[in-house]
């Protein structure tokens, strides 16, 4: 049903209305006081805004009265007023059909049989950050006059010397940027026919299989575990790893019991537990030299993988055009400050709010994550490059651009042109959400690294035409849009209507018609959903295609990996390593799926989850080919004793007395003894020993007596019993 009053009809309310239930002692009702004053007892004012109709609910209308306020008001509240009557119906009727036709895309619309449809949550096919921070519809009259074609406005304060002016302009037909679209491309790897999954997963994968044997060699020389370690063991650890993520919350993963229907996961086919967990233990603490490192930077356990990470993706990969930056949270509920974590943060938009953020860039073409960056807190971020010359976000912006090595030039374009790097003429291209987005993050990217720059402005609008844009767009249809150009710089204003009315900046593209931004919508009699096609210009197109990459990279990493529901720790360090080899897990099948012609045929067929779930099982298979028929568990084949030695306490130096400046055995009680007394309920203390075992400190063993066979049978009995649990 077409609403009652059409924007600029002159109504009036009863001043009744606006009277309080309660008023004080003494106090006038308003409308006494409104008649008091000679005023009657309407109040009069004219149609600003017609909301759209929500179901089962009245149609509301946003007023503008004489005396300036403006108001919301109900339909059966107004009538019309009688300076309004000499205007003819059809003008009237008229208007009505005028704001129909503005209004025919909203939230409530007819088909052409006359079929009311609803709106589900809109989709434009993309993540994008562009529907927070808007202005309440009906209230942009207020907020600025009309630009017309050629006018300008100056944003700034009179004595800034960086203030901008801006003039609308028919539209920007001509893209600034003219060199070629380029791909993200592998430098070394060679794919053909013959490249296995294996090979793009060792390729991304931040520290080569024999770097991590190093770590946890180097780990267990410092730990005298005694454990012989090869390069089997990384492999098998990596299966167990990324294999478990298949499994429920909870599962004892290295259980032999069959559960139901279901066989025993039973990963000690790959690994012993014990084994595992030496080597997640070793990973943690890093290389030699790290503990050293500590007392300076308490992330260096860490820093170490990062520093990998990011120089892996710079040696192997050559990035295309496009880029898109945005956060990437690591979960952590555990530990912080002393003992713990460093930093924790808490972002409550994200799926996992709390742990680790990390600020991160994806390419373009596959959806690679090629830099990652984590936020240490306010004082140390704030120590990082560029930030004493630009604010944070700009700041931050330019530093993972620079550190990725897409620098186009070396120093500001206008000293000389002609010293550039190995990037002339590649011309990237940042596409990044309204955290990064602003003129001065645009300007710093161009004149530091010679990249393009697009992206939305909500809250960072200091020298931009926020209020001048969403006023404009208050008076257009939906899908429509306008432009206005910077005069100091290369840069462009583009605001487009989609019921919010959404605001960018631009430093390239064009506003000819893009792809139309499908909405999904849903039969109210039939519940058949379809699209409806929003038009919209071609930048904002391409914004909207690119601003999904790190989302769509969270969603395989957190939502269907999920290593940090699986695998439970106390050690943030192996929190935030885990994550980096799932990242290289999620970064190797995005890869396959774009290059390998089995994946793409694949893509085509399946879902998204069974599609990366499939490539983990085929994954797993080439990371350790033995048949699992052929396995034998790690426990049937390696005696547990095997480790103990029996070794000295070593010797201290007398300090005083007689024997001063002589040395002597450190010596302590019998451990076994102790038991034996303690078993036999014998009286007296353990006679003391100067020999213990390399594998269980704090217990020691006679050397002359059976007290040390004693031990190693015990270990065979705990072990076995362990095994039996």
């Amino acid at each position: 049903m077409a609403p009652k009053f059409a924007k600029k009809d002159r109504v009036k309310v009863l001043a009744t209305r606006f009277d309080k239930d309660e008023v004080e002692d003494g106090e006038q009702k308003f409308s006494e006081k409104w008649a008091a004053d000679g005023n009657g007892i309407w109040c009069y004012g004219v149609i600003a805004h017609v909301y759209v109709k929500k179901a089962r609910k009245a149609q509301e209308y946003n007023i503008r009265y004489d005396n300036g306020e403006s108001m919301k008001g109900v339909e059966e509240h107004l009538e019309v007023a009688e300076d309004d009557s000499d205007s003819s119906e059809d003008d009237r009727e008229e208007r009505k059909e005028n704001m129909l036709d503005e209004e025919n895309s909203d939230d409530v619309s007819t088909d052409f049989e006359g079929t009311t449809v609803r709106e589900t949550i809109e989709k434009d096919g993309e993540v994008t950050d562009d529907e927070e921070g808007e202005v309440q519809e009906g209230l942009e009259d207020e907020m600025g006059q009309e630009i017309d074609i050629g006018e300008t406005i100056t944003k700034g304060a009179e004595d800034d010397p960086n203030k901008k002016s801006w003039t609308r302009v028919e539209g920007m037909p001509n893209d600034a940027r003219t060199e070629k679209h380029e791909d993200t491309v592998f430098k070394h790897l060679r794919v053909n026919d013959e490249t296995t999954e294996l090979d793009v997963f060792l390729t991304l994968l931040p520290l080569s299989p024999e770097k991590l044997l190093e770590i946890v060699r180097d780990g267990g020389a410092r730990c005298g575990d005694r454990y012989k370690w090869n390069i089997d063991h990384i492999y098998s650890a990596l299966c167990i790893l990324f294999g478990a993520g298949q499994f429920k919350e909870g599962t004892d993963l290295w259980s032999v019991r069959r559960k139901g229907m279901m066989p025993a996961p039973d990963f000690g086919l790959y690994l012993s537990r014990k084994r595992f967990e030496f080597i997640l233990r070793y990973w943690a603490q890093g290389p030699d030299g790290t503990t050293e490192q500590l007392r300076e930077n308490p992330w260096a356990e860490v820093d170490y993988w990062v520093r990998a990470f990011n120089k892996n993706r710079k040696e192997e990969l050559v990035v295309g055009t496009d880029i898109t930056p945005d956060e990437m949270m690591m979960a952590w509920k555990g530990k912080k400050g002393n003992g713990g974590i460093a930093h924790l943060s808490f972002v409550e938009r994200k799926p996992e709010p709390l742990g680790t953020e990390n600020k991160t860039v994806c390419e373009g073409t596959m959806g690679l994550c090629v830099y990652l960056e984590i936020q240490k807190g306010k004082i140390a971020m704030a120590r990082k490059k560029w930030c004493r010359t630009y604010k944070a976000t700009t700041a931050c912006t330019v530093r993972m651009v620079d550190k990725m090595g897409l620098k186009e030039h070396e120093g500001d374009l206008t000293d000389d042109p002609d010293r550039w790097y190995g990037n002339k003429d590649k011309k990237r291209c940042v596409y990044a959400d309204s955290w990064f987005a602003s003129v001065e993050t645009a300007m710093a990217l161009k004149k530091e690294l010679g990249c393009h720059f697009t992206g939305p402005i909500k809250t960072a609008h200091k020298y931009y035409p926020i209020d001048e844009l969403r006023w404009a767009l208050s008076h257009m249809k939906r899908g429509e849009h306008l432009v206005l150009k910077c005069n100091e710089e290369e840069m462009w204003a583009v605001g487009w209507h989609d019921h919010h009315y959404k605001c960018y900046l631009t430093t390239h593209g064009t506003d000819l018609p893009g792809e139309p931004a499908p909405k999904k919508r849903q039969d109210f009699e039939t519940n058949i959903n379809y699209n409806i096609n929003v038009p919209r210009p071609e930048i904002i197109a391409k914004y909207q295609h690119e601003m999904g990459w790190v989302d769509r990279h969270n969603r395989y990493r957190q939502g269907i990996l999920g290593l940090h529901k699986i695998w439970k720790t106390k050690r943030w360090q192996t929190r935030i390593q885990t994550e980096l080899l799932a990242t290289a897990l999620v970064d190797s099948f995005l890869a396959c799926i774009h290059l390998l012609p089995k994946w793409r045929m694949e893509k085509e067929h399946d879902q998204d989850e069974s599609l990366f779930w499939k490539f983990v099982c085929e994954l797993i298979k080439q990371l350790d080919q033995v048949p699992r028929q052929e396995r034998n568990r790690e426990d049937n084949i390696v005696d547990p004793s095997a480790n103990c030695v029996q070794i000295r306490l070593g010797q201290i130096k007398v300090v005083s007395g007689v024997n001063k400046g002589n040395s002597r055995a450190i010596q302590s009680r019998c451990t076994s003894c102790r038991a034996r007394n303690k078993k036999h309920e014998k009286r007296g203390r353990a006679p003391k020993t100067a020999w213990t075992c390399v594998c269980h400190s704090g217990e020691y063993f006679c050397k002359t007596k059976t007290c040390w066979l004693d031990h190693l049978r015990q270990v065979r009995i705990d072990h076995e019993v362990e095994l039996e649990i």
